[in-house]
């Protein structure tokens, strides 16, 4: 059985970072690449980009994101800012 070339990038970062958090070059936005670089959110190898941490993701509606401001942390889970609004 042949392996997905993304199976094999996901076991480098899993080796590499601790986690599977990376995506192509090709898919950020400028907007992101941007953010990416001005925060220093990790690593570029060639077309690909490496996160320093695993994705960020909601208990409730289980949204995955880079960006920590978009969740809080309550009562000890994680809320994405669109659930925290609707339980408080």
């Amino acid at each position: 059985m042949t392996r997905d070339v993304s199976e094999s990038i996901d076991d480098y970062c899993e080796s590499q970072y601790g986690h599977t958090n990376w995506a192509y070059l090709s898919t950020l936005s400028k907007k992101e690449l941007k953010e990416f670089n001005k925060k220093n959110l990790g690593v570029i190898e060639g077309d690909i980009v490496f996160y320093w941490e695993k994705l960020s993701s909601c208990d409730f509606c289980g949204i995955e994101d880079n960006v920590k401001e978009y969740f809080i942390t309550h009562d000890g889970e994680l809320y994405c800012l669109d659930c925290f609004r609707e339980r408080r």
